[in-house]
């Protein structure tokens, strides 16, 4: 373990369209490190950025899909998915890249919603490095959000709900105990 390394994460959790980046945005604004590689804003989309470290998000996506899953998957994973061979292999880049930008941050933050999903993989993870996680969960009204998804991505309404309360659930379950806050599209 690298004794240098930033001891306090913000986590910001919650479902894809529910202002995780505009929470997470805010952040950023305080002066709390992100990364220097965070996924540019998209016309249309977000256009004031997503505010997601882009090297982190894609490892967090190749682990989905070695998990046989996807970000809008609306199956839970399979039991025990983080012990495959090729998911150990991605947990070890995400070592390397915390250590690579957040060495040196006494507090930093990452944001994205797939780790709402993948908390089982990324807690143990994060208390090996002997970094204490700190969540922040962003909550939007499920219709709001089922319809963002439908017009970003032409999901039916149906799916947009099971994945809001998916997302929500995981968050929440597996957070209890932890340092956390919630927060409202609203009240933000």
């Amino acid at each position: 373990m690298n004794q240098a390394l930033g001891r306090n994460a913000l986590i910001t959790l919650g479902m894809h369209r529910s202002g995780t980046s505009a929470l997470t945005g805010v952040l950023a604004h305080l002066g709390i490190q992100l990364g220097k590689r965070l996924y540019a804003p998209q016309a249309g989309v977000n256009e004031k950025g997503f505010f997601e470290h882009s090297d982190i998000t894609d490892v967090n996506e190749d682990i989905l899909l070695a998990a046989g899953s996807c970000w809008d998957d609306i199956l839970p994973l399979a039991d025990d998915w983080q012990l495959d061979p090729e998911i150990e292999k991605q947990s070890r880049k995400l070592v390397r890249l915390i250590q690579r930008d957040f060495r040196n941050a006494e507090l930093w933050a990452l944001k994205d919603p797939r780790m709402c999903r993948l908390l089982p993989l990324w807690q143990p993870l994060l208390a090996k490095l002997g970094i204490e996680a700190h969540y922040l969960l962003m909550v939007r009204h499920p219709q709001e959000v089922a319809n963002s998804l439908s017009k970003r991505d032409g999901f039916s309404h149906d799916k947009g709900m099971l994945l809001w309360l998916e997302h929500n659930l995981e968050a929440e379950r597996l957070t209890r105990g932890r340092p956390r806050a919630f927060a409202t599209f609203d009240q933000l």
